[in-house]
């Protein structure tokens, strides 16, 4: 009962946060710009707030995970809405499926030193997810056959950005960047899948 009534927070925040950046992409470049320079001020305040007493190196780290990935964004809308949509879609589904599958199918951990609840069955099944919606979504917005090819990359990014964040917070001994978002936790917790998925996205346009 615990693990469905935290996968249904999980998705609703997830539907809210897709919703939310919907919205600012269509209100225009000015919505989209102040919306990601939002969640990279909010993403480098959850950093520094962990990394306080780990050393300056670690704390202006933070400073690339804030920047890259959100001015990668940036990048991408001024290419093509759609193709942020796309992208928007698969780092979500990538989580929302890998998150639900693992729970129901558990087995194998896939990084155990690193996030012991992140399980091979849950990989496969973000891929898997990440392809269905993002295939779907590459139709219906009328995008290149590329981007169906392009949605296991991204679905892989998506889970190293993750593992990424996830083995910051543990050599930092905090459960999440933040609270400002139930069910995942902080800003962080929610765009992590975005942190090289971004990048190689635009540098893939």
């Amino acid at each position: 009962m615990k693990h469905y009534c935290d996968l249904k927070v999980r998705v609703l925040s997830a539907a809210l946060l897709l919703l939310l950046c919907t919205l600012a992409i269509y209100g225009g470049s000015y919505a989209v710009c102040s919306v990601v320079l939002l969640l990279a001020v909010l993403s480098y305040q959850e950093w520094r707030d962990m990394t306080a007493d780990r050393g300056v190196v670690l704390r202006y780290l933070g400073l690339f995970v804030a920047i890259l990935p959100n001015a990668a964004l940036i990048g991408i809308h001024v290419e093509d809405v759609e193709i942020l949509i796309w992208l928007i879609v698969c780092v979500v589904s990538n989580d929302v499926g890998a998150y639900f599958i693992g729970r129901v199918i558990g087995g194998v951990r896939l990084c155990k030193s690193i996030s012991p609840n992140k399980t091979v069955s849950g990989f496969l099944g973000g891929l898997l997810s990440t392809f269905v919606c993002g295939s779907t979504f590459a139709i219906v917005l009328g995008l290149s056959m590329n981007f169906v090819l392009l949605t296991i990359p991204i679905a892989i990014l998506a889970t190293i950005g993750d593992l990424f964040e996830s083995f910051i917070k543990r050599m930092c001994s905090v459960k999440d960047s933040g609270t400002l978002l139930p069910g995942h936790g902080g800003i962080l917790d929610r765009v992590d899948g975005f942190i090289f998925s971004a990048p190689f996205l635009f540098f893939c346009l």
